[in-house]
Order: C-alpha cells, then structure tokens, then sequence
C-alpha cells in the first residue's frame, strides 16, 4: 500500500458528508468535511496511523461478519433442501429403480 493511500480514503469520506450537507443543509457536517480534508495534511503520521489501524478493524469485522453470514445460510438452506429431500424419497412406490440379478462368480480361478 502506497503511503498516501490514506488521502483517498478521507477524501472520499469528505465528499460524502458534503453530499450529505447538500441534501440536509446541516452546517455541522459541512465543518467535519473540512476538518476530514485538512486532517491528513497537517497530520500526516497520525492519519496514516489511524487508516492502518481501520482496515485492520475491518478486516477483522469482515470475518466475524462472514461468519455469521454463512452460519445463517447454513441454517436456512438445509433445512429446506431437506424438506424437498424428504418429499421426493416418499415417492418410492413410482420408483423405476430395478433390483439386479446376483451372479454367482468362481474367483478361485481368476486368471
């Protein structure tokens, strides 16, 4: 990761507070944008520092978060595969399913 990697992020979160303000029309975010813009500037080893420390947050709640994501899938899904599961093993009767004839087979002469 490039070392000014982090203007990108404040700045993208910048922009999205003062899209915010445009729609509100609270001042208030407007003040946090521009406090978000000028941060990286004037402290460029504590932003640096605070987004090292964020993606590793994230990386961190993107496994805890895909966990429960899949245990939830896991126990949505199956049951309802077995739910039809069940409903098609009830069907043997129109079964096509053949039994095959057992040939009795001398393995003492192999070769």
């Amino acid at each position: 990761m490039k070392n000014k990697d982090y203007f990108i992020l404040y700045s993208v979160i910048a922009l999205m507070l003062i899209l915010l303000f445009l729609k509100t029309k609270y001042l208030i975010l407007l003040y946090i944008a521009c406090i978000i813009l000028i941060f990286p500037i004037l402290f460029s080893f504590a932003a640096s520092w605070l987004d090292n420390y964020w993606r590793k947050f994230g990386k961190m709640i993107g496994k805890i978060q895909s966990s429960i994501l899949l245990g939830l899938l896991y126990i949505s899904i199956f049951p309802i595969v077995r739910l039809f599961k069940k409903k098609s093993v009830q069907n043997l009767s129109q079964s096509t399913w053949e039994d095959a004839e057992v040939a009795i087979i001398d393995f003492t002469k192999q070769w």
